[in-house]
This record gives C-alpha cells, sequence and structure tokens, in this order.
C-alpha cells in the first residue's frame, strides 16, 4: 500500500479517533472510576428514560462516531 494512501486514511480516522476517545474517557472518569474507587454513582437516571438517547451514547462509546468498514472481494465471483 502507498504511503501517500496510508497518510489519507491517518488524516480521514484523525478527527473522529479523538472524539470517541473523548468520550469514552469522560465515561471513564465519570462513571466508571468513581464506582470502582467506591465512591457516588453518578444519577444517570434522565438516560435510563430515554430508550434512544441510551442506544445513541452506548453506540458512541463503543462504536464511535465513525466506524470503518472493511471491504473484501467476493470470493468464487
Amino acid at each position: 500500500m502507498p504511503e501517500s494512501a496510508v497518510a489519507a486514511v491517518q488524516r480521514r480516522r484523525r478527527l473522529p479517533t479523538v472524539v470517541t476517545q473523548g468520550f469514552q474517557r469522560m465515561a471513564q472518569r465519570g462513571a466508571i472510576d468513581r464506582t470502582l474507587r467506591g465512591g457516588a454513582t453518578p444519577n444517570y437516571g434522565f438516560l435510563a428514560k430515554s430508550r434512544p438517547m441510551k442506544k445513541m451514547l452506548a453506540r458512541l462509546i463503543g462504536v464511535g462516531i465513525r466506524p470503518e468498514h472493511v471491504r473484501t472481494p467476493t470470493l468464487g465471483a
């Protein structure tokens, strides 16, 4: 693969990666770390009432804002 193609992919993926990792860090600091240290669990009741919001945040934290899909040639075609 040419270096120019690799550089283009890196440029395209930089901002989505930074944003996705920022949301993941916020989730880690805001809820997970606090809970593991025995502190008060944040009240996210407003999320429990909103199924679309829960789904959106779960996808954002787990998959990211720009998921990539690997395309492979069809075998036997």
